[in-house]
C-alpha cells in the first residue's frame, strides 16, 4: 500500500492563487508552476487599474519563474479583485474565469504586530469572509474541491511545552492582534463548511536553495538593525528557541499536502529542530564577520525580555533615543522571544509529506547574504549592492592611501574627511577636526622651533583638557618620544634627564634645548606609558607611533565606531587605556572626544557632555550605580542621560553582581575590553553572558593568544594557565631594558580559551609582595573574582577586593550605604572558603581608578588587615 505522500489525486485543471505578490506567495507561484506544469493558473490581486494589475503580477511572475514562455503565459490569467467588497467586485466575465477553478490558495495577509484589533479584523477576517462567499458560490457549481488557507503557527495559545495543530480558540489571549485575527480567520474557514486545508507556518525567511526573499520583515528587522549597528542588544535568552523555516520548504510542503490531503490543519515548522536565538544570532554574526571582519561591533549582549520591557517606562532622561528606537522595534517581538512560546509539533506534516525542514546551519549563510546583498529590499534606492560595495571600497582605499599610519596621520585624515565634525569638547571649549588639525600643526611647529625633533625625548604633563591633547599630538608630529605623566607628575629615574613640558608645551624648569632644531614633521614619534606598578615594579612601556595608529584602527573596528559617537573620556589622559586605545580609536573613526571638567560627578559628566559612549574601569560603573541610587533616594535624578548608549569597561572582567546591578539600573548593556599597557587592546566583547562572566571576548584581528602551562607548553581549550599574547600593537620594549626579542608577551594573567576562540581571564598571577588573585584553596582553584562576587551579592557590601597570600585569603570590603555595624564574621560565613574580612571606609585607588593592590599589600604587611 502506498504511503500518504505517495498518493497523487488528479492534477487540477485550473488553480487560483491570491496573495502572490508577497514573499510566500511568490515562492508558492514558483512551486505551483513547477509541480503543476499543465494546470491553468488564475492569479488574483488588488489593483487600481488593469495596467496596475498587470504591472504587479508581471513583477511577481518574473521573480517566481523568470521570463515565461508563450505557452506558459497562455496558461496564466490575471484577475483584479477587491477583497473589501462582497463578491470581490467581480463582474460576469470575472466570475466565469473562476468557475472552472478546482483548487484555491489564499495567501493574502496583512502582517503587522502593531495593528489595533479593529484594523486586524478588517484586514485579515472581513476580507477572508468576502472571499469565502465567492468560494461558496464556486463550490455550488461543483468545480471547487479544496480551499487552501495559510494561517500562522502562532495562533496556538496552549500552555503546554508542545503545541499540536489543533483547532484554536479565537477567544483566547494572544500575543498581538495579528494572531488574534488569524485565529478568527481560521474559525471563518471552518464555519464556511468548504473543504479546506489550513497551513500554519512558523517564521518564514528566505529560500534554503539560494537565500532569495521578497519583503524583509519579522526576523529580518533584527538582522537589518544588527547589520547597520542599530541593535544595541538582543532581547532574549540565547537558549530560547526561535522556530524558523525557509520559504521554499513551506511552499514545497503546502503543495505536497495539497496533493495528498483533502482537509486538516498542519504545522509547517522546524519543530524539534528549531534553532535557539543564540544559534540564529551566531549564523548572522558569521556572515557579517566574513564581510566586515571578525570584529566590527558584532558582539551583542543578550538581555532578558523582562529587562528590555522596562525601557519604555524608564524615567525621563535615563534612556537614549537610540535605545528607545530599538525598544520600539523590539517591543512588538518580545512575546516571541520570551518563555511561553511552545514547540510547534510538525509530526503529522512530516508523516504526510515525507519532507523534513532543513537545519538552519545548512542555509542561513545564503539567506543573510542575500538580504545584505539586496540591502534588505532597498537596493533600488542607492544603486546596486555591487556598485555600493565598490564605492565603499574605493573610498576606503583612498583613505588608506592618505593615512601615513601614525596617530597624527589619523587626525589629518579625519580633518580632510569631516573638517566640521566635532573632535574635542571640554567645558565651554569645542574644537572641530579642522580646528584641531590646525592647532596641532601650529603647536608642532612651535615645538620644533624649541628643539623638539625626531628622536627627542620629552615628558609631557597631561591635564584633562584640550590643550593636553593638542600638545600630545603635536609632539608626536614633531617626531618626539613622549612620556605621558600626570598633571603634577615627574619622570621616574629610568627616564633620565630628559626635559618635561607642561600641558601647553612649555618647559617645566629648564628649557628643552635638545634635538636638531626646527624642521619638517617626521611622523616617527612614539609614546611611553608608565605602568602603575600595582602588580609588580613600575615600568616604562615604549610604543612606536604606528602601534597607536594600528590600535585606533583595530579598536574602532571592534567597537563599531563610525564617527557619530561622543565618547566620554573618564580616564586620565596619561594612561594607556585613554591615550593608547580610546584617543586613537576616536581619531580613526572621526568621533568626538568629550573631556569632563573637574568637579562633576560621573553622571553629571555624561549628562553635560551629551556622551553616547562611557569608557572606564569597574570603579566608574560602580560609582554610576551608587550615584543613581543616591539621586533616586532624594527623588531627583537631575541628569539627562538620553544620549548615552554604549558602556565599555576596560580593566578586569566586570563582576557579575556589578554587571547585573548596572544593567538593571540603567537598562543598557555593558561591553568588556581586555588589554594591557604593553599591547593595548587585545580582546573585546559586548556579549558577556551570565554563564561566562570572566569572558573578555575574541582576540582582535592580528592578535594571537597562547595559554601556557608551568613548563611553557600550550594548553588545550578549557585548561587554565598563564596568558601570553602576540599583537601588532605590542610595545617595542621597556625603557632601560634590552630590546624585546620575542613576539610573545607574558600578561601576568591566568585564564583559559574556549572552543569559540574567546578568552576568559580569571585573575592576576603571583606578583610583588606575594599577592595573587588565583590560588589553590582546600584543594581547588579559586579566583578573587568568585569571592568578590559572593560578597557583593550579599547586599551588604558596596565594594570588595580579594587577594591571596601564601596562607590567607584577604577580603577588603566597603559597607553598602545604610548598612550599620557590618560584621566580618557574618560575611565570612557566607563564603565557601576561609576568608579574613577587613572592613574599610574606602578602597585605595590608583589615578586611573583601579584598586591599588600595593596599598592592600602594605595593609597586610603592617598587620592592619584583620
Amino acid at each position: 500500500m502506498p504511503t500518504p505522500h505517495e498518493i497523487h489525486p488528479p492534477t487540477p485543471a485550473r488553480i487560483a492563487l491570491i496573495g502572490v505578490t508577497g514573499h510566500l506567495g511568490r515562492e508558492m507561484l514558483c512551486t505551483v508552476t513547477r509541480e503543476f506544469p499543465d494546470s491553468e493558473l488564475v492569479l488574483m490581486a488588488r489593483a487600481d487599474s488593469e495596467e496596475h494589475l498587470r504591472s504587479r503580477l508581471d513583477a511577481a511572475a518574473e521573480w517566481a519563474i523568470g521570463s515565461t514562455s508563450e505557452r506558459r503565459q497562455s496558461q496564466m490569467s490575471y484577475l483584479r479583485v477587491d477583497l473589501s467588497r462582497k463578491g470581490l467586485g467581480l463582474d460576469g466575465p470575472g466570475m466565469d474565469l473562476l468557475r472552472g477553478v478546482e483548487e484555491v490558495f489564499f495567501l493574502a495577509s496583512s502582517i503587522s504586530f502593531t495593528m489595533s484589533a479593529e484594523e486586524a479584523i478588517r484586514a485579515n477576517v472581513d476580507t477572508l469572509r468576502n472571499f469565502l462567499g465567492t468560494c461558496s458560490e464556486l463550490r455550488s457549481t461543483g468545480a471547487l474541491r479544496t480551499l487552501h488557507y495559510v494561517s500562522t503557527a502562532y495562533v496556538s495559545t496552549t500552555e503546554e511545552s508542545v503545541a499540536k495543530p489543533s483547532p484554536c480558540d479565537p477567544h483566547a489571549q494572544f500575543r498581538n492582534n495579528y494572531e488574534y485575527s488569524k485565529a478568527c480567520a481560521e474559525q471563518e474557514v471552518i464555519d464556511s463548511k468548504i473543504p479546506a486545508l489550513i497551513y500554519r507556518p512558523s517564521i518564514i525567511i528566505g529560500s534554503s536553495k539560494n537565500g532569495r526573499a521578497h519583503g524583509f520583515d519579522t526576523v529580518y528587522n533584527f538582522v537589518r538593525s544588527f547589520a547597520r549597528g542599530r541593535l544595541p542588544f538582543v532581547p532574549a535568552d540565547p537558549d530560547h528557541t526561535l522556530d524558523i523555516v525557509p520559504s521554499d520548504y513551506v511552499a514545497d510542503t503546502i503543495v505536497a499536502l495539497a496533493r495528498t490531503q483533502r482537509s486538516g490543519t498542519f504545522h509547517i515548522s522546524a519543530g524539534k529542530s528549531a534553532p535557539t536565538v543564540g544559534e540564529v544570532y551566531e549564523s548572522v554574526r558569521r556572515v557579517l564577520a566574513d564581510r566586515q571582519g571578525a570584529h566590527n561591533g558584532l558582539d551583542l549582549r543578550f538581555l532578558s525580555p523582562e529587562l528590555t520591557a522596562g525601557i519604555e517606562s524608564a524615567p525621563r532622561g535615563l534612556i537614549s533615543s537610540r535605545l528607545r528606537s530599538a525598544s520600539r522595534l523590539i517591543s512588538a517581538y518580545l512575546p516571541f522571544l520570551s518563555a511561553g512560546v511552545p514547540e510547534f509539533d510538525n509530526t503529522a506534516t512530516v508523516g504526510a509529506t515525507g519532507l523534513r525542514p532543513p537545519a538552519l546551519e545548512e542555509y542561513a549563510g545564503l539567506v543573510w547574504a542575500y538580504a545584505l546583498d539586496h540591502d534588505f529590499g532597498a537596493r533600488g534606492r542607492h544603486g546596486s549592492p555591487r556598485a555600493q560595495t565598490a564605492e565603499r571600497a574605493s573610498r576606503a582605499s583612498a583613505l588608506r592611501r592618505t593615512d601615513p599610519g601614525t596617530l597624527d596621520g589619523l587626525l589629518a585624515r579625519s580633518a580632510r574627511r569631516a573638517p566640521r565634525s566635532t573632535a574635542l569638547v571640554t567645558g565651554e571649549t569645542t574644537l572641530t577636526y579642522a580646528a584641531l588639525e590646525t592647532s596641532v600643526h601650529e603647536r608642532a611647529r612651535a615645538l620644533a622651533d624649541d628643539g623638539v625633533a625626531a628622536g627627542t625625548r620629552v615628558g609631557l604633563r597631561m591635564a584633562h583638557d584640550t590643550t593636553s591633547v593638542i600638545t600630545f599630538l603635536a609632539a608626536l608630529r614633531a617626531g618626539a618620544r613622549v612620556l605621558l605623566l600626570p598633571e603634577e607628575g615627574s619622570p621616574p629615574p629610568a627616564w633620565g634627564g630628559a626635559p618635561v613640558l607642561d600641558p601647553a608645551g612649555s618647559p617645566v624648569g629648564t628649557g628643552v634645548g635638545v634635538g636638531t632644531g626646527a624642521g619638517s614633521p617626521t611622523h616617527a614619534g612614539g609614546v611611553v606609558f608608565a605602568t602603575s606598578g600595582t602588580t609588580g615594579e613600575p615600568k616604562l612601556v615604549q610604543h612606536r607611533g604606528r602601534s597607536l595608529a594600528e590600535s585606533g584602527r583595530a579598536t574602532a573596528q571592534a567597537t563599531g565606531l563610525d564617527g557619530t559617537e561622543n565618547i566620554a573620556l573618564l580616564l586620565p589622559l596619561f594612561h594607556a587605556f585613554a591615550a593608547g586605545i580610546v584617543v586613537p580609536a576616536a581619531l580613526h573613526a572621526g568621533a568626538c572626544m568629550a573631556l569632563p571638567v573637574r568637579g562633576l560627578t560621573g553622571l553629571d559628566a555624561l549628562s553635560r557632555t551629551r556622551a553616547t559612549h562611557a569608557v572606564g574601569v569597574p570603579t566608574h560603573f560602580h560609582r554610576f550605580v551608587e550615584e543613581w541610587r543616591e539621586r533616586e533616594a532624594v527623588g531627583d535624578t537631575g541628569v539627562d542621560l538620553s544620549s548615552w548608549t554604549v558602556s565599555i569597561c576596560g580593566d578586569d572582567p566586570v563582576l557579575p553582581a556589578l554587571r547585573e546591578e548596572f544593567e538593571r539600573t540603567f537598562l543598557r548593556p555593558m561591553a568588556q575590553g581586555y588589554g594591557l599597557s604593553e599591547a593595548l587592546l587585545l580582546c573585546f566583547t559586548a556579549a558577556v553572558e551570565p554563564g561566562s562572566p570572566d569572558c573578555v571576548g575574541r582576540p582582535l584581528p592580528g592578535v594571537r593568544i597562547s595559554v601556557r602551562g608551568p613548563e611553557g607548553d600550550t594548553l588545550p581549550h578549557g585548561r587554565r594557565g598563564r596568558i601570553w599574547v602576540s599583537a601588532p600593537t605590542a610595545m617595542s620594549g621597556y625603557v632601560g631594558a634590552e630590546h624585546r626579542r620575542s613576539e610573545w608577551i607574558d600578561t601576568g594573567d591566568i585564564g583559559w580559551s574556549d572552543e569559540g576562540g574567546r578568552l576568559h581571564v580569571s585573575g592576576r598571577f603571583l606578583r610583588q609582595g606575594g599577592i595573587a588573585e588565583v590560588a589553590e584553596v582546600n584543594g581547588r582553584s579559586v579566583t578573587s573574582r568568585e569571592v568578590e562576587n559572593a560578597l557583593l551579592s550579599s547586599g551588604k557590601v558596596r565594594r570588595a577586593k580579594v587577594v591571596f597570600t601564601e596562607d590567607t585569603t584577604h577580603a577588603f570590603v566597603v559597607a553598602r550605604g545604610g548598612v550599620r555595624d557590618l560584621d566580618p564574621g557574618d560575611l565570612s560565613a557566607l563564603l565557601t572558603i576561609p576568608v579574613t574580612v577587613t572592613v574599610v571606609p574606602h578602597l585605595a585607588e590608583t589615578a586611573v581608578g583601579k584598586v591599588d593592590r600595593t596599598a592592600l599589600h602594605e595593609m597586610i604587611a603592617s598587620g592592619r588587615a584583620v
